[in-house]
């Protein structure tokens, strides 16, 4: 049975940023069980830029179904779990300056470290989970400390994705099977609100090549496959055209997307708490943008800019990677910012370009090892927006896609003094 948690950090963030106690986080936390969640995530980080410590020790006072407090073990956050007593802790291996968690625990190298804190949370009688990268050996690694639970970090899922959503996944399938297998449960993403289609309809078109079903039916069939088999109806009744956010578009007819933008500001300076700072800001860096890209465009190839003319450029072949610690580069031009335990780098799957007028390309490789995650090298500089053949605008976003094994068909146009 799926069971929902709600991270609440969010409201924190919103109300420490107004001031007061609006919203009250009690109220929240009281309304989210009410509506039918079944437990209530908090996160407090030692800056308390969201929950802070003292939130976290009064939210019993309203939570009547699971309480899950997430963090790094710090002696305070032992002292603050330990006294709270939550129904379980989850322990996440993020600094004190992380914006956010970024990666999950290497339970090998961890393993004494983990080990002693599992054991101790654990005579508090305190459930625990583990928050690490979908790897086969990370997951008996959590196993042999003595976790109860592990919480796959989703980051990289969401990356692959826009290449390709079967294989994206498959390093979480094969995580979760392993762990089911030596009696691990998972706790996976966190959902909150409203959920995608495409998301539902890959979980539908799983569960039916597990029925050994014919995958040829209609889209609102598929997506009440995946509705039942996800258990979204267990709880209280999941109608998909509330619940499904490209259907509530679809059938709204004032979408901020479409307002003009005189009545975008007319929508901003209204009671309504909606649009506020975050559409403000995605209007205000999008323009910047399209400036940029302007100015890009007027000098592009002119008279007096020859410093700025253009190079022609491919991703580097998989023998011209290297690793350096636990990050893969080729040269100055291409860098790794995610840490990867794959050794070694067997095939190109393709580029991604994302930006708006000018941006970075993304060059994508993977090892011979199905449960690696694929090895993503970003382009240290600026280039122009691709348009050539291969080159396909992806309409789920803003990337375009180069999907091809040929890393001749990448070619792009890099601008020499555009370095940053």
């Amino acid at each position: 049975m799926v069971k929902l948690s709600v991270n609440i950090n969010k409201i924190a963030t919103l109300r420490n940023s107004r001031g007061g106690n609006y919203p009250d986080l009690l109220k929240v936390a009281s309304d989210v069980q009410n509506f039918g969640a079944d437990g209530i995530t908090v996160h407090p980080r030692p800056d308390q830029r969201h929950i802070r410590y003292q939130d976290a020790k009064i939210l019993p006072k309203v939570i009547f179904t699971e309480y899950n407090i997430e963090g790094n073990p710090i002696p305070e956050f032992i002292d603050l779990v330990k006294e709270i007593k939550p129904s379980q802790v989850t322990l996440v291996p993020d600094s004190r300056d992380a914006i956010t968690s970024n990666s999950g625990w290497n339970t090998i190298e961890n393993k004494q470290f983990l080990k002693d804190i599992v054991s101790d949370l654990k005579s508090s009688n305190i459930r625990t989970s583990i928050f690490i990268d979908p790897i086969r050996e990370m997951v008996f690694g959590a196993k042999e400390i003595g976790a109860d639970r592990i919480e796959l970090f989703t980051e990289k899922y969401a990356k692959g994705y826009e290449l390709d959503p079967k294989k994206a996944i498959k390093p979480y399938l094969l995580a979760s099977e392993e762990a089911n297998k030596i009696g691990l449960r998972v706790t996976g993403s966190e959902v909150v609100g409203l959920l995608p289609l495409e998301p539902l309809l890959e979980a539908g078109k799983y569960y039916i090549s597990k029925q050994n079903t014919s995958p040829s039916i209609p889209e609102h069939e598929i997506v009440d496959i995946a509705v039942k088999s996800l258990g979204l109806r267990e709880i209280s009744d999941f109608k998909p055209d509330e619940k499904i956010i490209d259907y509530i578009l679809e059938s709204d007819n004032k979408q901020l997307v479409n307002l003009s933008v005189e009545n975008f500001i007319d929508e901003v300076s209204s009671s309504s708490p909606a649009p506020g700072g975050g559409s403000v800001s995605a209007l205000s860096g999008s323009l910047g943008a399209a400036l940029m890209s302007m100015v890009a465009n007027l000098t592009y190839n002119k008279k007096g800019y020859e410093q700025y003319n253009q190079n022609r450029y491919t991703c580097p072949k998989p023998t011209e990677l290297k690793k350096v610690g636990l990050r893969w580069e080729s040269g100055k031009t291409w860098k790794s910012f995610q840490n990867s335990f794959t050794d070694t780098v067997s095939r190109f799957l393709g580029a991604q370009w994302k930006g708006v007028g000018v941006g970075n390309v993304i060059c994508v490789y993977e090892s011979d090892n199905p449960s690696d995650f694929p090895i993503e090298l970003v382009g240290q500089k600026l280039v122009q927006r691709p348009d050539y053949p291969k080159w396909e605008n992806n309409p789920r976003s803003s990337l375009i896609n180069c999907l091809t094994s040929n890393i001749s068909n990448t070619t792009i146009i890099i601008y020499n003094s555009s370095t940053f």
